[in-house]
């Protein structure tokens, strides 16, 4: 891998960590269930290039084969079962069955 690379790799991941104490914090706090799933959509996009919805829209074997790397596809695991669970809690089980079950589809990939 080249250095612009490694750089991207390692700034995503700084990034990812920083979304994801948020979301621990935002939980805590007093912002609600509802701006922590805002979040979580916006980290899609930053993270991952989704754009708001689409994974809606999109098979397992479609985003796994959009997130090939597998350090950026357990990042995406993580941060689905984290919008799961935070779905789920806001009584949105809806979303939550869907990201829980996109998640469990990567997982076992």
């Amino acid at each position: 891998m080249g250095y612009f690379e490694d750089d991207y790799i390692v700034r995503a991941v700084r990034h990812f960590a920083q979304i994801v104490a948020n979301l621990v914090s935002n939980r805590r706090g007093a912002h609600g269930d509802t701006h922590t799933l805002e979040e979580i959509e916006d980290a899609y996009g930053e993270l991952f290039g989704f754009p708001r919805g689409l994974l809606d829209a999109l098979d397992v074997a479609t985003v796994a084969g959009m997130v090939q790397s597998p350090e950026r596809l357990a990042s995406l695991i993580e941060l689905l079962d984290a919008d799961a669970t935070i779905a789920a809690a806001a009584g949105d089980a809806a979303r939550a069955e869907r990201r829980q079950r996109l998640a469990d589809g990567l997982r076992a990939r």
